[in-house]
């Protein structure tokens, strides 16, 4: 008995030891898996975007009706990212951009998916003096189908909420849920179940998707 107490602090000791080894092999880990991010200037705003350079391809384009990224990953050579946004922008009022500076900018997020891209947009409101620049508030946020077939979204679910936790705000994410509910059964000769959809009731396939990044104004 007393042999038993004795050797208890050191098989104690032994055991807090270990945790602090297989803590510190865990942090380790968790530092390495996480990728270094991005921050891309779009038209105003910017989006972080968590996309390592030595994976990664970063292609920037603009026309005179938007800025569009696409993150194109080096070994395949597919887009596996598009996020965006367009430049025409509406005055709130038609005087409120000449007296106080304030405009809509509208962003968004493409999922894509075989023959599915939906469309998260965030419509905010922001204001901007000389170099500074804010955002005041978000109109909205919604999906929106962009490619055509024989497909629909339901259960839509979009917030984007201040990264403060209020208005007005230099930082925003912006997430969304939704169901992807389609007649088909494959996409480009492969089976949508092997790609994560499930049989609804209705003999439908059925999936459901997620999105959400981070957009700010200014660096």
């Amino acid at each position: 008995m007393f042999k038993s107490k004795k050797a208890l602090p050191a098989v104690l000791m032994s055991f807090v030891v270990f945790l602090a080894c297989f803590s510190g092999i865990l942090g380790e880990q968790a530092k390495a898996s996480e990728a270094p991010t991005q921050h891309i200037q779009l038209n105003t705003l910017f989006v972080d975007l968590p996309y390592s350079s030595d994976k990664y391809d970063i292609q920037r384009s603009e026309n005179e009706k938007e800025v569009e990224i696409n993150v194109i990953e080096k070994e395949s050579g597919n887009v596996i990212y598009t996020v965006g946004e367009l430049k025409e922008s509406k005055t709130i009022k038609p005087q409120d951009i000449a007296t106080n500076g304030y405009e809509t900018r509208t962003v968004y997020q493409d999922y894509k998916d075989g023959f599915v891209t939906a469309r998260l947009y965030s419509v905010m409101s922001v204001y901007s003096s000389g170099s500074f620049g804010e955002i005041s508030n978000v109109l909205e946020t919604y999906w929106a189908p962009v490619s055509d077939g024989s497909w629909s979204l339901e259960n839509t679910h979009a917030n984007t909420i201040s990264t403060t936790g209020k208005f007005p705000t230099q930082r925003v994410q912006i997430t969304g849920t939704a169901v992807v509910d389609t007649v088909e059964t494959q996409s480009g000769g492969v089976s949508l179940a092997v790609l994560g959809y499930n049989l609804g009731v209705n003999n439908h396939m059925r999936k459901a998707i997620s999105q959400g990044f981070t957009f700010s104004y200014g660096r």
